[in-house]
């Protein structure tokens, strides 16, 4: 029981401050994204994530960002895995191709995401161009 509520207040504190860290050009809530299969935190760091890449590479005179396109491009795949105490989870892989419009020039991002269940989801992505 006090398990669940560490992971719900741990849930709630990464929420409050992927909020924060979200440039205020773009929001968690963008409606081109709800394609994603990600879930709405996983999805939102994606987000942060690409956007503070992205200024690193681009020009700083582009102030409006916004992701314009989000399509599945590999369907989730399942398997079994086991970890290293015995216990068996099921891991799902997927890609995402996400599209930045950066003032006007499309932008292409490969994401990809694996979620493992009851341990955590991640992701990575690299640009496509």
């Amino acid at each position: 029981m006090h398990r669940a509520r560490s992971r719900k207040s741990v849930f709630c504190a990464l929420a409050a401050l992927s909020a924060l860290v979200l440039p205020s050009s773009l929001s968690a809530n963008d409606g081109r994204v709800t394609k994603s299969l990600a879930p709405h935190l996983l999805k939102a760091k994606a987000q942060t994530r690409i956007l503070r890449h992205d200024d690193g590479v681009a020009s700083r005179a582009c102030l409006k960002k916004t992701f314009s396109a989000v399509s599945v491009v590999t369907k989730p795949s399942s398997k079994t895995a086991s970890r290293s105490n015995g216990k068996v989870y099921q891991e799902r892989k997927w890609q995402e191709q996400w599209v930045l419009d950066r003032c006007g020039t499309e932008i292409g991002y490969r994401v990809f995401f694996t979620d493992v269940g009851d341990g955590g989801a991640y992701f990575a992505f690299t640009q496509t161009d």
